[in-house]
């Protein structure tokens, strides 16, 4: 920095005594651009290209010093009229082929790139960023072609592996991805845009801990480094690690506090853990930053459903279906809140629409098929349910909801089939060991009811509807006394319950009769 300024002051006195020193106004101009006075920079190079107009290294000294300042538009001028004058002026093409690639225009990139590798075929700078373009307008074998040569000639080219480990990810090689990475990483450890890369990968092949890992050095590195803190939140979320991704996600907040992607991330962790006020809070953030967000839409619609706010879900999951029709997701959402509001017509017709776009997606299958029941239509509630099967034959929900349906139509054999597959499954679900001790009384097997609802009450001492079934049993069975026992506790916990009475007074009558009391 300060031999540059020692160079403006020497050149400031020589211009002083020469005003139209050309020599003078350019070296003072590129001085002036060492220590980023871009308008200074400018400013001298307009001055000796009025005096020599077709000056090739003004021409193209202005045109790094607009870049600088993105005037993109005066720099491709300046650049493209010192290679009218020079067409083989190596340095031009490569500060030309800069901006092309920064205005996204990157076959015009790849133009200038391949007429500097004509001049200079092993211009390492060029192969990178051909190779680079190329990426950027999916075509990855050439990027891989370019890149890889770039290598052979420079072969610990920290730049050059990074990109082709970026350009590896996008045709699925992802080991061959990870060994670039790894390389540029033995050659610069502290390197976080490889560090960055690496944990995309690893991210994706769902090798989560070594995500973190890298996140984690990467953070050591640049503590602040908003986008790390989020990703690492990301990946935490992925590990079902929601605290975690809260703390992350909370931090990068800090230091962006309108970052939508954190506030959504953020609000779905919250989601998580059942804190669904907080996840509004966030989500509702997102949304006055961006209204139209889709995912922030849908994920308050889901929170607003878990506090029993109907209305308020299918306001927003109308809105996100009215900037995305065909949203899965938001479709099978307003299918489920509608089913809580007893629309059920409404609830097939979104869930039927679900279905038409993907007509494999289980979720949708199960809730229309559990909304089938609620309206009577076991049969087309079975069709559904037994889709999924098809699908996931462990699908436990299926399982049991079909269960259910050959329940409503007496076919109790195929139900018990059912809520057993369940049972292998899940052997500690109370509420599948209650339905199959229900269905065992309808084929008068009461044994084995009475030890599937024993054995849900040794998992729920006090779950009510189990005494209840189970009490019932027993006084069927003539076994009073375990029956008034269980329905003791029954009457603890509903004591007007007018049912459970009158099987008291039936009890009680049956044994005043034998002579039992």
């Amino acid at each position: 920095m300060k031999e540059y300024e020692e160079s403006i002051v020497d050149l400031s006195r020589a211009l002083e005594i020469e005003p139209n020193n050309v020599g003078a106004l350019i070296s003072r101009g590129k001085s002036y651009y060492m220590i980023d006075k871009y308008e200074e920079s400018i400013a001298d190079l307009s001055r000796a290209l009025e005096i020599e107009p077709n000056n090739v290294g003004a021409l193209i000294s202005r045109g790094k010093s607009y870049y600088m300042i993105d005037k993109y538009e005066e720099s491709i001028a300046d650049l493209s009229r010192a290679l009218e004058i020079e067409p083989d002026n190596v340095c031009g093409l490569m500060h030309r082929k800069n901006i092309y690639y920064m205005i996204n225009k990157y076959k015009e990139s790849i133009a200038d790139c391949s007429r500097a590798l004509e001049i200079e075929p092993n211009n390492v700078r060029a192969l990178i960023s051909r190779g680079k373009s190329y990426y950027m307008i999916d075509k990855y074998e050439e990027s891989i072609v370019d890149l890889s040569r770039a290598l052979e000639i420079e072969p610990n080219n920290v730049r050059a592996l990074i990109s082709r480990g970026d350009t590896y990810i996008e045709i699925d090689k992802y080991e061959e991805s990870i060994a670039d990475l790894n390389r540029a990483l033995e050659i610069e450890p502290d390197n976080v845009f490889g560090l960055i890369r690496r944990e995309n990968i690893y991210y994706m092949i769902n090798k989560y801990e070594e995500s973190i890992a890298d996140l984690s050095r990467a953070l050591e590195i640049e503590p602040n480094n908003a986008e790390v803190l989020i990703n690492r939140g990301y990946t935490y979320f992925r590990m079902k690690e929601y605290e975690e991704s809260i703390v992350d996600l909370s931090r990068a907040l800090e230091i962006e506090p309108n970052n939508v992607g954190a506030l959504i991330s953020r609000g779905k962790s919250y989601y998580m853990i059942d804190k669904y006020e907080e996840s509004i809070v966030d989500l509702s953030r997102a949304l006055e930053i961006e209204p139209n967000n889709v995912g922030a839409l849908i994920s308050r619609g889901k929170s607003y459903y878990m506090i029993d706010k109907y209305e308020e879900s299918i306001v927003d999951l109308n809105k996100a279906l009215e900037i995305e029709p065909n949203n899965i997701h938001a479709l099978i959402n307003r299918g489920s809140t509608y089913i809580e509001i007893y629309k059920y017509e409404e609830s097939i017709a979104n869930l039927s629409r679900a279905l038409e776009i993907e007509p494999n997606n289980v979720h949708a299958l199960i809730n229309r098929g559990n909304t089938y029941i609620e309206i009577y239509k076991y049969e087309e509630s079975i069709a559904d349910l037994s889709r999924v099967l098809e699908i996931e034959p462990d699908n436990v929900r299926a399982l049991i909801s079909r269960g259910k349906s050959y329940y409503m139509i007496d076919k109790y054999e195929e139900s018990i089939v059912d809520l057993s597959k369940a049972l292998e499954i899940e052997p500690n679900n109370v509420h599948v060991l209650i339905n199959r001790g229900d269905t065992y009384i309808e084929i008068d097997k009461y044994e084995e009811s009475i030890v599937d609802l024993s054995r849900a009450l040794e998992i729920e001492p006090n779950n009510v509807d189990a005494l209840k079934k189970r009490g019932k049993i027993y006084y069927k069975m003539g076994r009073y006394e375990e029956s008034i026992t269980d329905l003791n506790i029954v009457i603890e916990f509903e004591p007007n319950n007018t049912k459970v009475l009158l099987i008291y007074e039936e009890i009680y009558r049956n044994l005043n009769f034998f002579g039992m009391i």
